[in-house]
């Protein structure tokens, strides 16, 4: 497995006044992902490859990683293929993720990690988890639009998800699969911070504590124990609406 070569460059704080250093922040969190989403598409293109899976290949080489301003903090990432093959992910949620990482998680969850490569860590294993999600969607050709059938949806999106913890086993990567959970509990607390203001419950946070709950239920490693209790707990302490 090839090591990862880029210098880490995540380096957030909280109360920042300045349009510059926001500015640089963001372009700090854009260069990380982009150089790792280089990286895990090498990787898999490099073990297609070697394993004779030219149909497979030929389909991620084909596909564009694309990096959007445009896109909302909650709308995570998508895959499509119209013309042309390609994966959107929205920056606005990767500078959430960020913070959010830089807020909740303040030390290690082992003595043999320092407080930053822990947090960067976990930034990789949730980008990691995004971009492997939305290739299983090419590779098993599982898209859809405002017109699909809503019943196919969770079949979908979970047979993407099995085809990611495949591949991360085999790329070696996010191999205790927390990734998604720290993705999801990101989420949650947006969403908290929203129903907080409307004093209710929104639809989509009801989703999130089900997936959060079902991701939580099938984790099986020493740090999402830690991440599905003491993170997530610490997440809903802070806000009214609680579980």
């Amino acid at each position: 497995m090839r090591k990862q070569l880029y210098t880490f460059v995540f380096i957030l704080t909280l109360n920042v006044n300045s349009v510059e250093a926001q500015e640089s922040q963001a372009i700090d969190i854009e260069a990380l992902a982009i150089a790792h989403a280089a990286l895990l598409k090498e990787d898999l293109l490099n073990h297609f490859s070697k394993n004779n899976k030219q149909t497979l290949y030929d389909k991620l080489s084909e596909t564009e990683i694309v990096f959007s301003k445009d896109m909302e903090a909650g709308n995570v990432a998508y895959a499509a293929n119209d013309n042309k093959r390609y994966i959107s992910i929205s920056l606005p949620f990767l500078r959430l993720l960020g913070a959010f990482i830089e807020k909740h998680i303040t030390s290690p969850f082992n003595d043999q990690q320092s407080v930053r490569d822990f947090q960067r860590q976990m930034f990789l294993n949730a980008i990691t988890d995004i971009i492997l999600h939305e290739f299983g969607h090419h590779a098993l050709e599982m898209f859809y639009n405002e017109f699909t059938s809503i019943r196919f949806l969770p079949r979908m999106e979970q047979e993407a998800q099995n085809w990611a913890v495949t591949m991360k086993v085999t790329l070696e990567q996010d191999e205790e699969d927390v990734g998604r959970l720290i993705t999801l509990i990101a989420l949650i607390e947006n969403e908290l911070a929203v129903s907080e203001l409307s004093n209710s419950e929104s639809t989509m946070l009801k989703t999130l504590k089900d997936r959060i709950g079902f991701a939580c239920f099938k984790s099986n490693s020493d740090t999402a124990d830690k991440i599905c209790t003491e993170l997530i707990e610490t997440v809903y302490s802070l806000y009214a609406l609680r579980e």
